[in-house]
């Protein structure tokens, strides 16, 4: 037997050409960062490069900015998986070419249709084909949990926030209220998400509305992505895992309902103030903590029950014996031929050019419209009082509510906003916003009202205001009928998935007349039909004018009575 040491051995880089990655690096990273950046005129106006983006919403939505800490800790995983990819062959695989095809597909489509999400989504999509077709399924095998891991630095769509937050600010608000209802003995009033309770001391009435933040999704988002890598690290097994990773739900939702509660009696038995200022912006830190240190705690039961960690412990061992009886390969070992680069580059470039064509045509931007221009006397309708003001619709272009009530006492609240062509999403949503403020949705259909000469689909809807607060400490209104509709010049569109599909392929076919959404609210004092009959009265007599004046290119608005 040779005593003689073992020569040291001298990794190699792949036999890739010196200048293929380097080349393909450039061509990745003007994908997806070239493009306006936070601060360059037209970041706003959809004109941002994917990097840019990214980078902005993890500094500024507070449910994103663990997206800086992603890429580290991905990172880290592959460094901490060293010694295994040495050990595990190179090869080729060409239906990686499909995969990366397809996230250079999905890249394409937001840069043409001016979406919001698919071209982040398709980084980590694009890096797996990548490696898939470089260096084969079994490196694709060891990479899938930091690969998959990316998919955490993604910001929520905004058109998803408020069909992911809703139920969570129904949860937190429920749970709160019946904890300290049951528990406390402290009268809780109001309806929705909104929450009225007496400061002992002075029997003042504090208010709390619970908002989007206070959902819980900011911390519950922050929470999955640490919480992941350390069930990763775990030493379990791998179903064992998976379920370590998705308590992670309950238990922050949880948390979440204590933290309001613990608001709450903070509010009712020291200092309002205090409650609603320093305790309400400080408590989501140590929250964070807890459960995450919870978490791990439970992650470390769970290894001593299962028997996991034993298990782990002989894995390591067995491992490390096995690298001793075969030390590493000098070089970087390839099965079958090496991948052809040309490909790959070819589709990076062509995809590259066709995104910025698409993007020098998406420059165009329909002239805004002031809907505040809409009469306030009109026929038998007249607005008595002025144009009401609502925060959460500050950022859309142009937007108008208004009551109107006609000369035999009727009434139609009537709410406008517009958006002009581009990204953002038509967020004030009937079927969210009315159970928020305490409604209970009792019937939704379609019903038609008047535009363009024809009578159009429209969204017709009936919520109960019985636990409503109409007045301080008073509930109760009557059942609100509400209709509501997309206009863009003379067509309409009541379906709002559909809506948002049209005015994303408008990038390729530009709509110069922007979209409108129109709402019709109606507090009725006899029937549905009554109500329905008000509104399509007052349709009748104002929809012209509101056609009108959304109407920026009179051209390609659309015939009357199509």
């Amino acid at each position: 037997m040779s005593t003689e040491p073992l020569a040291t051995s001298k990794y190699e880089k792949p036999v890739f050409p010196y200048l293929a990655p380097f080349v393909l690096g450039i061509l990745f990273f003007c994908l997806y960062g070239l493009g306006n950046w936070p601060g360059m005129p037209g970041f706003a106006e959809g004109q941002q490069s994917t990097l840019g983006f990214l980078g902005y919403r993890w500094a500024t939505d507070p449910s994103a900015t663990h997206g800086w800490l992603i890429i580290p800790i991905a990172t880290t995983v592959v460094w901490y998986k060293r010694e295994k990819l040495r050990r595990t062959p190179l090869s080729s695989d060409k239906r990686g070419l499909w995969v990366v095809l397809l996230a250079l597909l999905m890249h394409l489509s937001e840069k043409a249709l001016d979406l919001n999400g698919p071209s982040p989504l398709s980084i980590p999509i694009f890096l797996a084909g990548a490696v898939w077709y470089l260096a084969g399924t079994a490196w694709l095998r060891e990479l899938a949990f930091p690969l998959a891991y990316l998919t955490f630095f993604l910001p929520i769509p905004g058109g998803l926030t408020q069909p992911v937050s809703f139920p969570l600010r129904l949860i937190a608000t429920s749970g709160s209220k019946w904890i300290v209802e049951h528990l406390f003995n402290v009268h809780m009033t109001g309806a929705g998400m909104d929450m009225e309770f007496p400061f002992l001391k002075t029997g003042e009435a504090v208010r709390v509305k619970i908002a989007d933040p206070c959902s819980g999704i900011h911390s519950l988002m922050a929470i999955k992505a640490l919480h992941a890598i350390t069930a990763y690290i775990s030493r379990l097994d791998l179903k064992w895992k998976w379920v370590l990773f998705w308590l992670a739900l309950p238990i922050t939702l949880a948390a979440n309902v204590i933290r309001i509660t613990l608001l709450i009696l903070v509010c009712t038995y020291y200092d309002p103030k205090f409650g609603l200022g320093t305790f309400h912006d400080a408590s989501p830190y140590p929250l964070f903590i807890i459960v995450l240190l919870l978490l791990v705690s439970i992650g470390r039961f769970l290894e001593r029950v299962t028997g996991g960690e034993k298990r782990w412990k002989a894995r390591q061992e067995a491992e490390k014996a096995d690298w001793a009886a075969n030390p590493a390969p000098a070089k970087w070992n390839r099965t079958g031929g090496a991948p052809k680069l040309m490909p790959l580059g070819a589709m990076m470039a062509a995809t590259l050019m066709i995104s910025l064509v698409a993007s020098a045509r998406s420059t165009f931007k329909a002239p805004s419209v002031d809907v505040k221009m809409i009469p306030a006397e009109l026929g038998r309708w007249k607005c008595p009082e002025g144009d009401i003001s609502d925060a959460a619709l500050a950022e859309s272009d142009s937007y108008l509510i208004r009551q109107y009530v006609r000369d035999d006492g009727q009434q139609v609240q009537l709410l406008v906003v517009y958006r002009r062509y581009g990204r953002r999403e038509f967020a004030h949503r009937p079927d969210q916003c009315f159970p928020a403020g305490g409604y209970v949705q009792l019937l939704k259909d379609t019903t038609t009202l008047p535009w363009a000469g024809r009578e159009d689909t429209a969204v017709h809807m009936l919520f109960d205001g019985s636990k409503v607060e109409y007045r301080e400490g008073k509930f109760g209104v009557p059942v609100a009928t509400v209709s509501y509709f997309f206009a863009s010049g003379n067509r309409t569109e009541s379906d709002f998935m559909r809506q948002q599909l049209i005015m994303a392929t408008e990038r390729l076919f530009p709509n110069k007349n922007g979209w409108t959404f129109v709402r019709l609210v109606t507090h009725r004092t006899t029937t549905d039909e009554a109500a329905l009959a008000a509104q399509k009265d007052f349709m009748k007599t104002f929809e012209p004018e509101i056609r009108k004046i959304i109407t920026t290119d009179p051209e390609t608005a659309g015939k009357e009575g199509a």
